[in-house]
């Protein structure tokens, strides 16, 4: 309101200025291409952020991941400190999800927290003491014995990977979307809020 009588005010000021009237008719004028342009440009994004809008889950949904993990078609991305799609209520149904994508010709990448490393005791602190090198080696064992029942040509797309850094996001993607997290203390990751994103470029 203020902003609008400050406005009115300085334009009956200014009414007898030389050449007012053209002032006013110019800058009218590029206020309304300037919105125009605007819109032109803006909403497509703004469209294409509602459409693709980030629906936040409570905790990671191991069921429904396995399920998507075994109908994908091009690739999966595993980013973690260790999963717990391979701890025992899940490694079964995870393992065939996971032989069934490779032998459709699915490239799966894994990469977990070396359990050796600093970060390893770190995040294991930020548990209370969870045994994290123990469940990360028992990730990588599982992962090899898998390996070893693929044929040699299968089992080139399955690459399995450690990092030494201290983490900074769980990542849990298939084809064009994917699970989000961070490494909140004292909880484990895909017990955290879970954020679903569509890729953009729909792989």
């Amino acid at each position: 309101a203020l902003l609008g009588v400050a406005g009115v005010t300085l334009l009956v000021a200014g009414k007898d200025a030389a050449g007012y009237g053209q002032e006013i008719l110019v800058n009218l004028v590029a206020s309304v291409i300037m919105v125009a342009l605007s819109f032109v440009v803006f909403d497509p994004i703004f469209e294409d952020m509602r459409r693709n809008a980030v629906e936040q889950h409570r905790t990671l949904n191991h069921d429904q991941l396995v399920s998507q993990i075994a109908a994908t078609q091009t690739e999966v991305d595993i980013l973690e400190t260790w999963t717990g799609l391979l701890e025992e209520r899940n490694r079964d149904r995870f393992l065939a999800a996971l032989t069934l994508a490779l032998r459709n010709g699915v490239e799966v990448r894994i990469l977990l927290l070396d359990p050796e490393s600093s970060a390893a005791e770190q995040r294991a602190e930020e548990l209370h003491h969870t045994q994290v090198p123990v469940l990360i080696m028992d990730n990588l064992r599982h992962l090899y014995h898998l390996r070893r029942t693929l044929d040699p040509l299968t089992a080139r797309q399955l690459q399995v990977r450690v990092y030494d850094a201290s983490p900074s996001i769980q990542l849990y993607r298939w084809d064009g979307k994917a699970y989000i997290s961070f490494f909140p203390v004292g909880v484990r990751a895909y017990d955290a809020v879970q954020s679903p994103e569509v890729q953009r470029d729909g792989r």
